[in-house]
């Protein structure tokens, strides 16, 4: 190696086999995960659904305020039409 160069330490057989799992169980589609069957690394899915947390926290705020206000509302609802003096 020169001086400034940069090799790969990850083979591209390496990354197949990352791709089949570690478990070695059956793949989505329900193969064993190996090079010819349906679930091979060509439906290998490389982007994940991974939520922002933001928008979950901001979704959450949003629930708490309205069942907040709707347990308030309620609650002036029962009391003003309270027949009791």
């Amino acid at each position: 190696m020169n001086i400034g160069t940069v090799e790969p330490t990850i083979t591209e057989a390496d990354i197949r086999r990352r791709r089949n799992g570690i478990s070695g169980g059956s793949g989505p589609n329900g193969d064993s995960g190996r090079d010819g069957g349906n679930g091979g690394p060509d439906n290998f899915d490389t982007n994940p659904f991974v939520p922002n947390k933001a928008r979950v926290f901001t979704w959450f705020l949003l629930i708490v305020v309205m069942m907040t206000f709707g347990g308030l509302s309620a609650a002036y609802i029962v009391t003003a039409t309270n027949k009791a003096v």
